[in-house]
């Protein structure tokens, strides 16, 4: 009996300090961008990804303000424009506009990607 605890113990263990990590389930996947493949999108530092989720559609303004992976940003949708941080942390794109959201980015084109904000699909061309 204590085995069979141990065991359950140790795989939620597992299972809970990839959850706290932050590591994508999906990072197996080939056409997942790595740290140093995400890095390449934003060499200049920064840089602007216009963007659709659903019916709407916008486009994102990163500074780099703090390093080449890190800064200020604008998030235009119409006529609004909402002021947040971006980041690069790992193979993870992380934005600001009220709540740190991070995702990875998925290559489905010549710069174009896909990531997942907040549970929201965004098709992105950066």
């Amino acid at each position: 009996m204590k085995t069979k605890n141990l065991a359950l113990t140790a795989l939620v263990t597992l299972a809970l300090g990839a959850c706290a990590t932050g590591e994508d389930m999906k990072s197996d996947n080939a056409n997942v961008l790595n740290a140093k493949e995400l890095q390449a999108v934003f060499k200049q530092g920064g840089g602007t990804c216009s963007w659709k989720a659903g019916a709407t559609e916008g486009q994102d303004f990163y500074y780099s303000t703090v390093s080449k992976s890190m800064g200020e940003a604008d998030r235009n949708i119409g006529a609004d424009t909402i002021q947040g941080t971006w980041s690069l942390k790992d193979n993870q794109l992380c934005v600001n506009f009220g709540t740190e959201q991070c995702s990875t980015l998925e290559k489905t084109g010549k710069k174009q990607y896909k990531a997942t904000f907040g549970g929201v699909v965004y098709d992105m061309g950066c």
